[in-house]
């Protein structure tokens, strides 16, 4: 036994120092002479033995060549799977959200809103039918500018959005630029915020309606057209033609035209800080006063909610409401 491993050692390294493939190798390569060989019986099992694991080589490779291939068109036809199985899964979400997007649209009792006319949202714009037990009032959330807004649904035909409201002297008017820009307040005493003004006013046409009142008596002025700047040119205030009978030309808002806004800790000319501390409230003051309706409540004087043309001249008003529309 010995014996025939020293053979099958030396067969080895024959191959080895030979350089032979063992895949395409002929036997008659590894036979010796007669004349050299001195145990015929182990150069016969070494003969046998090499071809024995060159038959194993062979069917390993061919096996691993077949394993190979099966594998590669197992993955191919996974990939295919997952690829078409996506596409469905794709489709059926896309079907899914326009059903639910139809379905959403049978459930709103309301139009779609054009942005072009950028502000379908108060009473007449929104399909409410006026009636008697109707609110006068809605409050309402528009996302253009982020925030909720009241509608007076009955005025003058309604779909007037309501930017500043006072109707008690509970809440404070003389703020900051930042309150002003953002808006305070509650549902009796209010002013929307400057932003808002601004977004609500700079790619369509409104008009303004302040109505005032004093002792049980009311008056309102109204403005063709009413229009509030960016907060880089602090918020100026552009008003087109007045439309009514008890306002001097050149008075009332209609004085404050193309001003821009001031508050306590923002005065842009140092000329209009006397103004604006007789005044209180943030506004668009001018040199002189012609109107403020931020002023103090209750208070006799200028320094109060004052309108200095028609009825109201030089009275602290009682109730004031700003209100805007198309």
């Amino acid at each position: 036994m010995a014996r025939n491993l020293c053979v099958i050692t030396a067969l080895l390294l024959f191959v080895f120092c030979h350089g032979l493939d063992l895949m395409n190798i002929n036997s008659e390569d590894l036979l010796p002479d007669s004349e050299e060989t001195e145990d015929e019986e182990s150069s016969v099992l070494a003969i046998k033995l090499f071809f024995i694991l060159q038959q194993y080589f062979t069917q390993s490779v061919n096996k691993l060549e077949e394993s190979m291939e099966l594998k590669l068109m197992s993955l191919e036809r996974k990939t295919k799977q997952m690829h078409t199985d996506m596409i469905n899964k794709h489709d059926l979400l896309h079907k899914k959200m326009e059903d639910r997007f139809r379905d959403m649209q049978k459930e709103c009792n309301c139009r779609t809103i054009d942005v072009k006319k950028k502000l379908p949202i108060c009473e007449r714009n929104m399909n409410y039918k006026r009636a008697k037990t109707y609110p006068a009032y809605i409050l309402t959330f528009y996302s253009p500018i982020n925030k909720e807004i009241l509608c007076n649904t009955h005025t003058d035909k309604g779909g007037w959005i309501i930017i500043q409201r006072r109707t008690n002297g509970k809440a404070n008017f003389k703020r900051t630029w930042e309150e002003y820009k953002n808006g305070f307040g509650d549902f009796h005493n209010f002013w929307l915020g400057n932003e808002a003004l601004h977004q609500l006013t700079v790619t369509d046409r409104y008009e303004i309606r302040i109505v005032m009142r004093k002792k049980n008596r009311s008056v309102y002025a109204r403005y063709a057209s009413f229009r509030v700047e960016a907060e880089s040119d602090n918020y100026r205030l552009k008003l087109g033609k007045y439309i009514g009978n008890h306002q001097k030309p050149g008075y009332g808002l209609s004085y404050h035209n193309n001003q821009q806004f001031y508050t306590r800790d923002r005065d842009i000319e140092a000329g209009r800080r006397k103004c604006f501390s007789v005044n209180h409230g943030g506004w668009w003051h001018e040199k002189f006063r012609r109107a403020n309706l931020n002023g103090l409540w209750g208070v006799q004087t200028k320094d109060g909610m004052y309108w200095n043309t028609g009825p109201m001249h030089q009275r602290s008003l009682e109730d004031i409401g700003d209100r805007v529309s198309l």
